[in-house]
């Protein structure tokens, strides 16, 4: 029998989404090199925690 391939399921999982940024926003992640998708999804939680309540 076939053992599964890949890395195992995560328990809490990311939702695709399609959204537009500003070139200067993807400028700044990518030059920290790969996985910037990584890096803006970490940033956006400490934003969310510096900026309680919701839309602005």
């Amino acid at each position: 029998m076939l053992s599964p391939r890949g890395q195992p399921k995560a328990d809490v999982t990311k939702v695709r989404v399609g959204i537009r940024l500003s070139p200067e926003v993807i400028a700044h992640f990518k030059a920290s090199g790969d996985s910037s998708q990584t890096r803006i999804d970490s940033a956006l939680p400490q934003y969310i925690a510096k900026h309680p309540g919701g839309s602005h």
